[in-house]
């Protein structure tokens, strides 16, 4: 069997929300540049991947630009019915 004909075994899911109540350090900015190195990582190492997010990523301006980008071939977009409690 060679690598094309090789069942796709790994599949990465994202979850991408943008507020965190474990604490004040892990904030927004945090949240969204640990998904922009996911996506380079994932890019790097030619893996596919899905990401998932709630409510408030999805009103993000960043994470929208930053999804609207990625290969539609390569990573799926979906979300979750989930708010942050803070919301």
């Amino acid at each position: 069997m060679t690598t094309k004909e090789s069942p796709e075994i790994v599949h990465i899911i994202n979850f991408m929300g943008l507020l965190e109540s474990r604490g004040p350090e892990i904030t927004g900015d945090v949240l969204y540049q640990t998904v922009v190195s996911q996506v380079r990582l994932m890019r790097k190492f030619n893996l596919n991947g899905t990401f998932l997010f709630p409510c408030d990523a999805l009103l993000d301006s960043r994470c929208q630009s930053l999804l609207k980008n990625l290969p539609k071939n390569k990573f799926e977009i979906g979300g979750w019915p989930e708010s942050p409690e803070p919301l």
